[in-house]
Parts: structure tokens; C-alpha cells; sequence
């Protein structure tokens, strides 16, 4: 709860582990770990600003209460920063703490859904951003990272149905239809791809990953042409990436295949799903 714009924060010591963070939990023992972990999670919201008021730390949880500073950033904003920087561990840190405080902020539950997702938690990714979509079910972006949580933990399928929901609120997405392209080529359905994946790199004409995944299910359906013409797409947009090298290599492929049949292959679809 909020009183006076003081937040109340716990977090179960057992959610540590899952969080990865850089402490060791066992040197010492005692006190002495339960001293440390404080002096961690208040290293952590210095970060933030405001004040840690309190903070103590027993054998089941942490407990402490947070004094936003005036004129500090936005937490949730501070914590994104930080998972963009690529410090994982400390942002879901913050995250589940500020979320134990707001359990229904939309802001926080779509971010800590999306790193869950990306360090390979799938099973809490999916609870948070199932969460999401309860509370707000036309939360377009939260639909795009539910579908890609569905599909690293392999439900295609259900994965399909977020995604199409997605583009459907939102049809200008580019992410929307990149992925929905993509999980669609990924159950064998190239045709459908084609519409998503092109509509993508329309929306968003300097995304090499929309480009290669087009190529890919351009050669699928036989417009060795069209693909051709995708795959270079990718090169003009930055000739040395790792996506540009896959590309080179399809366009030889395309090259050397000239008039022999070929065997539709679904390709690497990973390297075009989206990403935080």
C-alpha cells in the first residue's frame, strides 16, 4: 500500500535465487548474510533516489519503506534504464519490490514480464504478462510479448492467437506482424507469413530482421525473386550484421539452386523474433 507517497515493499528471500543476482547468500552465514542482502537491495535503490527509510531482513523475506526524493526520475522509468543497460538482475530486483507496493501498475508487470521472457523465466514471463492482458486486454505491445513468451516456451500455436489479437488493436505495429509473420511461418503457414512479414518491412523499412524473415518465406512459397530481391534489402540496411551474413548465404543458396526443386525449410525463425 501507498500512504502519503511512502511505498511499503517485501519480497520473499526464496525470489532471490530466481533473480540472479550477484550475491552470495551463503558467505557467512547467519546475520551477517541477512546484513548483506540489506546492504544490496539498498545499494540498489540509490539508483531510484529518495530514501530508504527502513529495512530488515528475516528468514522468510525483506521488508522496507521507500521515500520517493521530489524531482527524481519516474522509478519504473530508472528501472527500464537499467534493463536496457543489460542489468538484468538488479532492474527485476527493483521491479518485484516496487510491484509488491502496485501490484496492478500495467507499466511495471509489462517490463518485468519482458525480462522474465528474455533471461528465460518463461514460466513467471508468462504469469506476469497473462496478468497484463487481464487487466488490460487491448495492451497491444503486452499481446506481442505474451505471443513471444509462447513462443520460446513452444506453443506456437496459442502464440498465433496473441500475436493476431495484437495486430488487430494495432495495425500499424511492425512488431505485431514481424512476429505473427514469423510464428505463422514457423507452423508451416508461408502464405499467411508473407502478408505479416511484408507488411512489417513496410511499416518499418530499416528492419533487417522483417527483411531476412520475408526472404525466407518468400522463398518458401517459390518467389525465388522476390526473395532475392528481401534478402538484399538486408545487405543495403547494414552489409556486416550477423542477419546479413545469414542473408548472403540464402542468397547463394538461391544462386546455386537455378532450376532444381527445392524443399521448403522453415528456416531460422529465431533470428527474427522480437526482442527487448
Amino acid at each position: 500500500m501507498t500512504r502519503k507517497n511512502k511505498h511499503i515493499l517485501t519480497l520473499n528471500l526464496a525470489d532471490l535465487d530466481r533473480l540472479h543476482l550477484p550475491l552470495d547468500r551463503h558467505a557467512g552465514g547467519g546475520s551477517a548474510v541477512q546484513t548483506a542482502i540489506a546492504d544490496y537491495v539498498r545499494r540498489q535503490f540509490a539508483a531510484l533516489g529518495g530514501v530508504v527509510q527502513t529495512i530488515s531482513v528475516d528468514d522468510r523475506e525483506i521488508q522496507m519503506t521507500w521515500l520517493p526524493g521530489d524531482g527524481d526520475p519516474a522509478p519504473v522509468a530508472a528501472v527500464v534504464t537499467l534493463l536496457q543497460k543489460g542489468q538484468y538482475p538488479e532492474g527485476m530486483l527493483l521491479m518485484e519490490l516496487l510491484l509488491s507496493d502496485s501490484p496492478d501498475d500495467t507499466r511495471l508487470i509489462y517490463n518485468l514480464g519482458m525480462a522474465y521472457s528474455d533471461t528465460g523465466e518463461l514460466d513467471h514471463a508468462l504469469s506476469h504478462l497473462r496478468r497484463l492482458i487481464e487487466l488490460e486486454p487491448d495492451h497491444a505491445n503486452g499481446r506481442i510479448a505474451l505471443g513471444l513468451a509462447l513462443m520460446r516456451n513452444g506453443d506456437t500455436e496459442q502464440a498465433v492467437i496473441e500475436l493476431r489479437r495484437a495486430a488487430e488493436i494495432d495495425p500499424s505495429n511492425p512488431w505485431a506482424h514481424r512476429n505473427l509473420g514469423a510464428s505463422l511461418m514457423n507452423l508451416g503457414r508461408a502464405d499467411e507469413g508473407v502478408v505479416h512479414l511484408r507488411k512489417a518491412a513496410e511499416l518499418n523499412p530499416t528492419d533487417d530482421k522483417a527483411w531476412y524473415g520475408l526472404g525466407q518465406a518468400l522463398e518458401t512459397v517459390g518467389d525465388d525473386d522476390g526473395a532475392d530481391r528481401a534478402f538484399i534489402e538486408v545487405l543495403d540496411i547494414d552489409e556486416h550484421s550477423e542477419i546479413a551474413e545469414l542473408a548472403r548465404q540464402a542468397r547463394s543458396k538461391l544462386a546455386q539452386r537455378t532450376f532444381r526443386a527445392k524443399t521448403p525449410a522453415t528456416g531460422r525463425m529465431d533470428a527474427v523474433m522480437y526482442c527487448l
